[in-house]
Formats: C-alpha cells, structure tokens, sequence
C-alpha cells in the first residue's frame, strides 16, 4: 500500500462577510500525480489550504488571581459562572477515488471513505476577579461587561414580571458565561480520479474556519464546552473584521444590546422552550446540530452554504420547514426584548452590518425594503427558488462591508426584524389603555410576554405549514394587542393593522381564519 506525505501549503484568505459566521472561500488545486516508480514508494498530496477568522488575542489581566484565596467568582443571581480557555476542533478527512473502467459506456469504480474526529485543546478554567481595577480589553473586563448587561436584563424582567402578576411568569434561571471559545473546523478533501491509461487526476483542498465575530446564546448542556445548561458566549473578534469596519471595528461584546438579545432568547426559551408541537422539536434538533443559529450575526453558517451535498440539503429542509418561522419568531421576540429592556432608545443597532435591518424603530431595512407584510415580502420569505437565485447575483463585487449590510431572507434575523417591527407598531396603538402606574414600555414588554405564552398555550399536535404557522404567529401579537386595547377607540389599531399586515388581510379575505375573526369584525366597522 502507498503511503501518503501531506505537505501543506498555507494561502491566507481575505474576508468575506457573505451571511454570517463562519464564513469560508475555498480554491481547488488540481495536481498530477504520477505512478511512483518506486514499488512501495510515497505520493505526494499537496493540498491548497485557506483559513477564515484571524482570532485578535485575549489575555488575562491577572492570571495568577486564579489561585488566590481572595478572588472572587464572577457569579450573581443572573450569571451562575464564567469560564475559559479552550478550543473545540472538528477534522474530517474526505478521500472519494473514482476509477475509470470504461469510458465509453461511463462504466466507474467509486470508493468513498471519510474519517472524522473531535478534539478539545487547552483547560476550561472558571474565570476569577481580584480587587483591584480591571484593565480594559481583558478577559476579565470583558466578563465584568456581559454580567452588567446580563444583570440589567435580569433586573427588567423582574420588573415586567412584578408589573403583571396576571401572567404569573417563571423564574429565570441564571446563565454561564463562555469567554472566547475557539470553534474550528478543518475539512481536508482528496478526490482522486484514475484513468483507462492509468493517469491520475487529483483535487486536493483544505479548508480551515474559526469562528469569530459573533455571540450566541445555547440552551443545551455539553459536557466538555460548555458546564451549564443555558450560556451566552462571545467568541473572538477577527483582525479583518476590525481592518475592514465591520461591527464599526468593535468586539460585540462592546455593545449591550447585543447581550440583552441575547438574554431574550433565554426568556424565549423559558417560556416557549418545553412545546411539545412536532415542528418545534424539529426546530430544536437542528438547533442543536447548528449551534451558531442563533448567533447575533447572521443564523446561517458556512457549513450551511458550503457544496457539501448532505448540508445544502439539510439548509434547504430546514429553510422549507416551520422551523424556519419558529427560529424567526425566536429572534423578533430576542431583537423586541433588546428593544424595551434598553428603554427603547433610539440607535441601539447603530452598528455596520445590522443598520436599519435590525433596528425595531427603522419602518425599512438596509437598502430601503419596506418592514411590511405585503405580497411581495410574503413571496420573499416563502418563495426559496427565488431567493437561491437572487443571492448570487452580484456578490463577487460587493465589499465585505456591503454583504453583511444587505439584508437575506436565508436569515431567519431578517424575517424576525420584520416580526419585530410589524408588531411593535401594533403594540404601540395599545399605550393609551395602559394602566396609569406602568411606563409604556413596560406596558409593551408585558404584552410581548403575553404574546408568547398565548403562542404556547395555543399549541396544537397537528401539524401547519410554514405560512400557516407565520399567520398563526401574527394574527395572535394581533389578538393580544386588540385585547389589551378593550373598550378603547381601535381607529389606530386597526389602521396599523392595514399598513403593517396587508398581506394578512388578503389571507383573511381567501381563506378566513378562526383566530383573526375578532380582528375582522373590529376593524371592518372601525374608519
């Protein structure tokens, strides 16, 4: 048997900030490799290698406060723990060989063997603090930062939940902190093709990618990353991210918005988290198996829109299935928690690569794509083809900057923006029917809780579509802000009801729905 050298040649690759994180480039060598004359002799495997994500370093302020009696856990009634310090690989090797036995009748041999393996480097060490100022750009700084916006996201929702009794909302549990994990993945490929003649053709690639520039929250346990259940972790800035202005050249870390949306999708879980229809399950399971989906950056990954066959076809399933719409759902619900736990301050999502797209206060996204329900937004989210074909168009010529702005209907945090948008509006009409004693922010979160439990309550084991699951969605944020609004004048309400969901109208008028009765009947006699 032959023996195999492998030589790697290192290709630096720009950035190319196309969805979201990871993101890869991968160029294929062809190489000849001749018989050796050798009997038992070596052949050589040349690979082109390209690696995304240039990690920018972290270090400790004080490593030796590890060790110390006096250091302190960065704990609280929020955060149960923060930790550090390891790096997670995936490595699969490829080899497909395809011998050619007749060329005239297409007549081939094809052997296919894939090896895989996971290692884990470096120790996960709970991080401490000592007295003591911590400097900036630390790992402990940087730890102090996601506790105080963890806590302040906390401290809100005791608020909601203390200014509606009615809801009789859980508690929740406190989260882990992972600080700058390292995910990397290293795919080497080696298809080989041997002709009638006995030549040989071969591709050979690597592809190394590091996740950087994102943070994401996890609600599965996982024995070796990450010791607690729930867990918000922020992963390394890039150095291209910084060189070429993406996130305004911060970490994401820097920006609280970022971890109160986070947090959201923890109170999400907690509320929505044990359903028990079908198609949310499924939801879960590819949430598992795709743990940067719900990255503040971009749902889908690299592996996601890599050529891998079994991937395209597992991106495709999941983009036709209502989990697309639950992992919608999931991220409105994050960006409207964001929204009211921060005061809804304006310019929260003043950041390159999510202006506009992701503010709930901006009535367009990126490229002035109105946040309506209409016919076409409607196609837009549903029509797959369309979107395949449009998302290539032009993309080689578009900066780096330019690709993360423009906002994709593959992403689920685009569907959510427009969630989030339509329904705060909606939410908005409801402010005078408030009680006197509860700000109109409060008054809103309340009703964004609301919403959700009547989701959950409303379960049904039958199985919907994807657009019936969308409705279902919509008309209940619809019903709970006509309920809120009781006695009250429905005027804006229902005029808002026609500018935001037009779309919804047309579904109601073709094919009347049992939940949007209410809505109907109020708005047909209303001006």
């Amino acid at each position: 048997m032959k023996k195999k050298l492998v030589r790697l040649s290192v290709c630096a690759l720009a950035l190319a900030a196309g969805a979201c994180q990871p993101r890869t480039r991968t160029k294929v060598v062809t190489v000849t490799v001749p018989e050796s004359p050798v009997k038992g002799g070596t052949e050589l495997v040349e690979f082109k290698k390209q690696t995304y994500g240039t990690p920018l370093p972290m270090t400790l302020a004080d490593p030796s406060c590890l060790e110390k009696s006096e250091a302190l856990s960065v704990s609280g009634a929020a955060v149960q723990s923060a930790w550090f310090g390891y790096q997670d690989t995936e490595e699969e090797t490829i080899s497909i060989t395809t011998k050619i036995i007749d060329s005239r009748t297409f007549e081939r041999e094809l052997t296919n063997k894939s090896d895989m393996r996971y290692t884990v480097q470096g120790e996960r060490r709970e991080l401490k603090t000592c007295s003591g100022l911590v400097p900036a750009g630390s790992v402990e700084s940087v730890a102090l930062v996601l506790k105080k916006s963890v806590e302040d996201s906390f401290a809100f929702y005791k608020k909601v939940q203390e200014s509606a009794p009615i809801l009789k909302l859980p508690s929740m549990p406190p989260l882990g902190l992972g600080l700058f994990p390292q995910y990397k993945k290293d795919v080497k490929r080696i298809e080989k093709t041997i002709k009638m003649d006995g030549t040989q053709t071969q591709n050979a690639t690597q592809t190394v990618t590091i996740e950087t520039d994102n943070a994401f929250y996890s609600p599965f346990a996982d024995d070796t990353l990450s010791p607690s259940l729930y867990a918000i972790s922020v992963i390394p800035q890039s150095a291209e991210a910084r060189q070429q202005g993406l996130f305004n050249s911060k970490g994401l870390w820097e920006y609280p918005v970022v971890i109160h949306h986070e947090y959201g999708h923890h109170v999400f879980q907690m509320l929505f988290g044990d359903s028990t229809v079908v198609s949310f399950l499924s939801y879960l399971d590819y949430w598992q198996s795709h743990r940067s989906l719900h990255s503040i950056h971009g749902a889908i990954g690299a592996e996601d829109h890599s050529e891998d066959p079994n991937a395209r076809r597992q991106r495709l399933a999941f983009l036709s299935s209502p989990g697309y719409i639950f992992g919608s759902l999931n991220e409105g619900f994050a960006d409207l928690f964001a929204h009211y736990s921060m005061k809804e301050a304006k310019g929260l999502f003043d950041i390159s690569c999510f202006k506009q797209t992701r503010d709930v206060l901006s009535p367009v996204m990126f490229g002035g794509l109105p946040k309506v329900w209409n016919d076409a937004l409607w196609r837009e989210t549903f029509d797959i083809n369309t979107r395949l074909g449009a998302d290539t168009v032009n993309k080689s010529d578009a900066s780096p900057l330019e690709l993360c702005s423009q906002p994709s209907f593959d992403d689920i945090h685009v569907v959510g923006a427009v969630i989030a948008h339509t329904v705060d509006a909606v939410f908005q009409t409801t402010v005078p029917a408030r009680a006197a004693s509860i700000t109109p922010t409060l008054h809103k979160a309340g009703l964004l809780l609301k919403w959700l439990q009547d989701l959950r309550a409303s379960d049904e084991v039958l199985e919907l579509s994807s657009k019936q699951t969308l409705s279902r969605i919509l008309n209940m944020a619809l019903g709970t802000a006509l309920t809120a609004l009781g006695d009250h004048d429905k005027m804006e309400f229902c005029t808002v009801v026609r500018q935001k969901f037009p779309a919804l109208l047309s579904r109601w008028t073709d094919k009347p729905a049992e939940d949007a009765a209410d809505i109907r009947g109020a708005c047909e006699t209303a001006p």
